[in-house]
């Protein structure tokens, strides 16, 4: 239960870092359309610009990838090798309050990648969101599926919830929530510890 208040206390604080730290960006500005992407707010580096750096945080350890499209989205390591693969995205930046640099939400038709900068200030991948029905695990699992359903795939969860499942893989939980007996949402989550 600890470690599902983690992961959940987690995600709410990006977000309300995305939220509270942006004190440069309009909300009342349109957006600006660049190459097929649309960049809320324009202060940072594109995406581009800072893949160019060759900033990559990427580690050996195990943990659970999202697959889109044949392409491989890992959590921890840059989301600058896979946002243009991925296809036509909005994207939000702010100024991270946990490090020096940019937090990015990168948001798709189907999920939602968020980024931030490590304590080294490389940008990684910390969460993966799925949004509906026309996107799956790479095991196969997607939001509607029955609960019973997931446990034949993942077999016992690692942390069973009051309202969802859990299961770990080296640096990464990934949660299905579960309503009425069937999967309501699924996230990813970067354990950076």
């Amino acid at each position: 239960m600890r470690r599902f208040i983690s992961v959940l206390m987690t995600t709410v604080l990006m977000a309300g870092c995305l939220a509270a730290c942006s004190s440069d960006s309009d909300p009342d500005s349109d957006p600006v359309v660049i190459s097929g992407q649309t960049q809320v707010s324009g202060d940072a580096d594109s995406p581009e610009d800072v893949a160019a750096t060759g900033t990559s945080s990427s580690t050996d350890a195990g943990r659970f990838d999202f697959v889109y499209n044949g392409i491989k989205v890992s959590l921890g390591t840059s989301p600058f090798d896979v946002v243009d693969q991925l296809g036509d995205y909005s994207l939000f930046e702010s100024e991270s309050c946990a490090f020096q640099g940019t937090d990015r939400v990168y948001t798709y038709n189907s999920f939602v990648l968020r980024s931030s900068p490590d304590p080294d200030g490389n940008d990684v991948i910390v969460s993966i969101e799925l949004k509906d029905d026309t996107v799956e695990t790479a095991e196969g699992i997607y939001i509607g599926m029955s609960e019973s359903d997931v446990t034949s795939t993942m077999g016992a969860a690692d942390t069973e919830l009051a309202g969802g499942l859990e299961y770990s893989e080296g640096d990464s939980v990934l949660t299905f929530v579960i309503s009425d007996g069937a999967v309501s949402a699924i996230n990813y989550t970067y354990i950076n510890e």
